[in-house]
C-alpha cells in the first residue's frame, strides 16, 4: 500500500512536469470535447454543437486568432433572472449587454460574441502541466485553451480534465482504500 501511494504521488510529480501539447496527446480521450466557431456565429450554431456533445466552443475570428471561449454555463446565465439581457438589434445582430432576465426564443438569434466569455485563458503548449494549472487557478478560470507559437488552436484543457487523469493514475491506489 505505501509503495503504491509513492508510486501515484511520483506519477503525479512526473506528469506536472510534462509539456501541454504532450499532456493533450497522451490524454485526448480524457480532455473537453470541443467546436471551433466563428466570431460571428449565432447561438443556434452553438446549440446543434452541443447537441452533437461538444461542451466548449472555441471562438476564432477571420484569421484564426482564438477571440473568446462559450460553454453551456454562458447560456445558462442568460436564462437566469439576473443574467445578461438584450438592449437592441442592430443591423441584424442582437446584443446581450445589460442585466436583465433574456426571453428564451431570443437565444437563438444571439450573436456568440455577445455570450461569449472575450477574455479567455490562452496557453502555449510547451507550457508544463503545474503552469498551466498556476494560471487557470490565479485565472480562475476552468478552461484554458491551448495553442502553438503560431496561435493555431490546439485543443482545450479544463480542471476537470486534469483531476480525471490524475484520478485515473491512482485508480488502484483509490481502490484499495
Amino acid at each position: 500500500m505505501k509503495r503504491s501511494i509513492e508510486e501515484f504521488v511520483s506519477s503525479i510529480n512526473n506528469l506536472l512536469t510534462i509539456k501541454l501539447n504532450d499532456f493533450m496527446i497522451k490524454y485526448k480521450n480524457l480532455l473537453p470535447n470541443y467546436a471551433i466557431i466563428h466570431l460571428h456565429s449565432k447561438l443556434a450554431d452553438v446549440f446543434s454543437q452541443i447537441k452533437d456533445g461538444k461542451e466548449v466552443m472555441v471562438v476564432i475570428d477571420n484569421e484564426g486568432n482564438v477571440r473568446g471561449i462559450l460553454t453551456p454555463m454562458d447560456i445558462l446565465v442568460m436564462l437566469r433572472s439576473e443574467g445578461k439581457g438584450i438592449i437592441r438589434t442592430h443591423f441584424g445582430t442582437t446584443y446581450a449587454l445589460r442585466s436583465k432576465k433574456l426571453p428564451p426564443k431570443s437565444l437563438l438569434k444571439l450573436d456568440v460574441v455577445s455570450v461569449m466569455d472575450k477574455h479567455p485563458l490562452v496557453l502555449e503548449d510547451d507550457l508544463d502541466l503545474v503552469e498551466a494549472i498556476e494560471r487557470m487557478s490565479t485565472e480562475r478560470t476552468n478552461y484554458a485553451v491551448v495553442v502553438n507559437s503560431r496561435g493555431k488552436v490546439l485543443g482545450v484543457i479544463s480542471s476537470t480534465s486534469i483531476i480525471r487523469v490524475i484520478a485515473e493514475m491512482g485508480k488502484s491506489v483509490f481502490e484499495s482504500l
